[in-house]
């Protein structure tokens, strides 16, 4: 599970890449990005800039 995963001291940005390849391998070409939001609603915009850079290398 995903929660596992971060527990297991995998990153968030490592997990989304994986899930946005799975994704590209079954044909979707576009998702919807959402940064991850901490306790007070402070969003991580530069962790969701990296994962969307690494995503159009992928896609290239």
């Amino acid at each position: 599970s995903t929660r596992s995963e971060l527990e297991s001291g995998k990153s968030g940005e490592e997990i989304a890449l994986e899930l946005i390849q799975n994704l590209m391998d079954q044909g979707v070409r576009t998702v919807y990005l959402v940064p991850p939001i901490f306790r007070g609603g402070r969003r991580d915009y530069d962790s969701a800039r990296r994962v969307i850079e690494s995503a159009r290398r992928l896609a290239s």
